[in-house]
């Protein structure tokens, strides 16, 4: 069993295209790789139509589990609830908008196939060119720097501490637990994993611009938290402190 984790804030447009761009999609790798999968869609305190749709597909679609947060608590808090709630032996986390796209499910696959002792497989779009011609410079920019600071700071070949699309061993979060509430958790699931001794393999992926909807990032705001992470993460590495 493979669990998508899916994390939704006011995306109800983008909901419209999962029949013809996800469940498709996600059907035929399920018989290509003869893996049973389901979804956990986390509504996070959505004010659209967001979770009313969800609740939609979940009443014709049996594989489909909606977690509602009464209010919005940020993407961290999110994904905390779906990897608690995702009980397949994997866990994919998916962006709503699709970003990443579905079909690039089976890189991550066939990574993990040859790669018996992972512990993750992390898609990251930075590591040859032509990945990411559908975004902007100034969206990609602090973003390439960030990701510099923690590759800087950890120590680690790993080009994309960012981005969101992954697949884990669902152990691993029994192993670590995720504290950050906003858009730096998947670089602090990254670094837990890294200083926990995790094996983590990276894979190219294209990431594309979202066609329907408006990003949900505070680029002021996210900034000071991968600052407040990244002195985190810095401490427990080279002074031994605690997370906490």
């Amino acid at each position: 069993m493979i669990s998508i984790v899916i994390p939704f804030y006011n995306e109800e447009d983008n909901i419209d295209m999962y029949e013809e761009r996800l469940f498709p999609v996600v059907d035929e790798i399920s018989k290509r790789y003869n893996e049973e999968f389901n979804y956990i869609f986390i509504d996070d305190g959505s004010v659209d139509n967001t979770l009313v749709k969800l609740n939609e597909i979940a009443e014709s679609n049996s594989s489909v589990k909606v977690i509602p947060h009464v209010k919005n608590k940020g993407l961290g808090a999110a994904l905390k609830t779906g990897t608690d709630a995702a009980d397949g032996d994997f866990v994919v986390l998916l962006d709503s908008d699709l970003t990443y796209r579905p079909k690039d499910i089976t890189i991550l696959f066939d990574a993990m196939k040859q790669c018996s002792d992972c512990d993750c497989i992390s898609g990251s779009p930075y590591m040859k060119g032509d990945l990411t011609k559908d975004v902007s410079f100034i969206r990609l920019l602090p973003s390439k720097i960030v990701n510099l600071l923690y590759r800087l700071i950890l120590g680690e070949k790993i080009s994309c501490f960012s981005g969101m699309f992954r697949l884990y061993r669902r152990d691993v979060f029994d192993r670590i637990s995720i504290e950050s509430t906003d858009y730096q958790v998947c670089a602090e699931i990254l670094a837990k994993m890294i200083l926990a001794g995790m094996k983590i393999v990276e894979v190219p992926v294209e990431l594309h611009t979202r066609e329907f909807g408006e990003s949900k990032l505070d680029v002021k705001k996210e900034t000071i938290n991968n600052i407040k992470l990244l002195y985190r993460i810095f401490c427990v590495k080279y002074f031994n402190k605690s997370w906490s």
